[in-house]
């Protein structure tokens, strides 16, 4: 009895490690309509997280920017949340910051997230702008600038992550002679669950190798007062 008990729990363990973590992300930019969504599922779509950004609004450089945040999961008690974020120059030092602080607090951290990356998997890549100025030479100028830089970013990317499609790209010009702006870029990856695991394994590792990093690890994501750290 134990027997198949024990092999139960091996196959389902390799079950586990051989999904994969799929993402599938939007971003759409229109005027004063912008968007963003991300969609994670784990577990052979078992475990489900999506976060919405439906709406940011300018109020000015002093301001901020007023990111709303909502966020869905199929497990756990707070399935659905809505948060209120305000990004300006405060918020930005802060990340900065903070991203500084864990740096410093790792061994060779800037190296685990670009081998993590290396293992991600791009599945599709759709990208679609219009645009167009008052000036029809203006817009047929731009056109050309903005299939310089998808041809930029997407060489830039073919180095971080792994291409399994071939990248739907395209720049159409808006000659009704006004201002005017949209761009849309949806995306799937995915990475194995073996290699999530392994590798934060490895990150956690080489907090540990840093005196005090795991609890500036911890006061960074919580929140905490870094000083006490």
């Amino acid at each position: 009895m134990w027997i198949w008990i024990v092999i139960a729990a091996f196959v389902l363990l390799l079950a586990v490690l051989l999904s994969k973590v799929n993402i599938h992300a939007e971003v759409l930019k229109q005027a004063h309509n912008d968007y963003a969504r991300v969609q994670v599922h784990m577990l052979y779509g078992l475990i489900r997280f999506k976060y919405e950004m439906p709406s940011v609004m300018m109020e000015g450089l002093r301001k901020g920017v007023l990111v709303r945040l909502e966020k869905y999961a199929n497990v756990g008690k707070d399935k659905e949340d809505k948060e209120d974020t305000v990004v300006d120059k405060d918020k930005v030092k802060q990340i900065v910051d903070n991203l500084r602080l864990l740096i410093e607090n790792s061994v060779s951290l800037k190296e685990w997230g670009k081998t993590t990356v290396a293992h991600v998997t791009l599945s599709h890549l759709k990208w679609t702008t219009k645009l167009g100025l008052k000036d029809c030479s203006q817009t047929a100028v731009l056109t050309g600038v903005a299939w310089a830089v998808k041809s930029v970013v997407v060489g830039w990317t073919t180095g971080l992550v792994r291409y399994s499609c071939v990248p739907a790209l395209s720049v159409t010009p808006s000659w009704e002679q006004r201002n005017y702006f949209f761009t849309n870029v949806v995306c799937s990856a995915s990475i194995s669950l073996a290699y999530v695991v392994f590798s934060l394994l490895r990150l956690l590792a080489s907090i540990l190798k840093v005196q005090g990093g795991l609890a500036v690890w911890k006061a960074v994501f919580t929140g905490q007062d870094k000083s006490k750290a």
